[in-house]
């Protein structure tokens, strides 16, 4: 389990801004691991994953 500890590491890891970890997270776009009444960490390979669900593909083949 490879762990981000806080969301502003995760927020560094991904490239990402804060309020966009907090927001994702309220909205469960991303994993995390309650482990205290507020806290929480992160798997760094399941938000990743969780991400690219969201990747928009190029599209191949298309009219110039």
């Amino acid at each position: 389990l490879e762990q981000v500890a806080a969301y502003h590491i995760l927020a560094d890891a991904i490239g990402a801004g804060l309020s966009t970890v907090r927001t994702w997270r309220a909205k469960r776009i991303i994993p995390y691991i309650k482990t205290g009444h507020k806290s929480v960490i992160y798997d760094l390979t399941k938000v990743l994953a969780a991400l690219e669900e969201f990747e928009v593909k190029p599209v191949t083949g298309g009219r110039r």
